[in-house]
């Protein structure tokens, strides 16, 4: 997962470094391929104020907005004056992002909103405020903007020529493990085994991650089928219904 946790933030990777300010927008088509699980290592790693927000889905956009104060507020390396700017949480997004110019005034600051399209749809005009906001200001800052989401449909169209950060954000799609990777989490596992293992998961790392602890692939898969939680089974489904219907948000 180290490629990973820096590709999307790679400008930032170095702890003393300055972070350009760009826009990164992590993509993907399937839930549970480890993007967030990337994302928070990589800001976790560098010295480099942080905020990590995760929208929740048919919040408000009172309770997005409380969320992002309390992302900035719950920080373990928050931003210059952090109580002073987030105490009180902005009432609108465009009052957030002055704030968080203001944040990254005298030091860089990363800051990822997490299921993006979630508190889009809480509030329509989201976007546009996001790209007047980055025009005008974020941009000449050292603001490392992540913009992550599960939804693969909502994500591309986020590039779109008619949408309001167009030519604004780096795309990039974080896939499940191929074998490759699958072969390094099994050290010690014929070829067969990797191959059925990495059919069984789907490459979704938490699941090869169980994969390994079992003693093999078949008592995985054995135990995982007589297991109420049956980690196995939606794997088969997820991925087709990912690829024939990019919209569902089903796990």
């Amino acid at each position: 997962m180290d490629a990973r946790t820096f590709s999307i933030g790679s400008p930032a990777a170095s702890p003393r470094c300055t972070p350009p300010a760009r826009v990164a927008s992590s993509q993907c088509a399937r839930r549970q391929v480890g993007k967030s699980t990337a994302v928070t290592a990589f800001v976790e790693q560098v010295d480099t104020p942080h905020a990590y927000f995760t929208g929740v889905q048919l919040a408000p956009m009172h309770r997005q907005l409380e969320m992002l104060a309390e992302a900035f507020l719950g920080s373990r390396h928050p931003v210059a004056d952090v109580h002073l700017l987030f105490d009180s949480p902005p009432t609108t997004w465009r009052e957030a992002f002055n704030r968080w110019a203001l944040a990254a005034r005298n030091a860089p600051v990363i800051v990822v909103l997490d299921e993006f399209p979630w508190a889009v749809d809480a509030d329509p005009s989201l976007e546009g405020e996001l790209q007047v906001a980055w025009d005008t200001t974020l941009s000449k800052l050292p603001i490392l903007l992540i913009l992550i989401g599960s939804d693969v449909a909502k994500m591309s169209r986020l590039i779109e020529h008619d949408r309001p950060l167009f030519g604004r954000v780096t795309p990039m799609v974080v896939p499940a493990l191929n074998p490759a990777e699958v072969a390094e989490a099994l050290p010690g596992r014929s070829t067969l085994e990797i191959f059925d293992a990495y059919l069984v998961t789907g490459g979704y790392p938490r699941l090869v991650e169980r994969c390994a602890a079992a003693e093999t692939t078949a008592a995985y898969v054995k135990a995982a089928v007589t297991s109420p939680s049956r980690h196995t089974t939606p794997a088969g489904p997820a991925g087709v219904d990912a690829r024939s219907n990019p919209t569902s948000t089903k796990p």
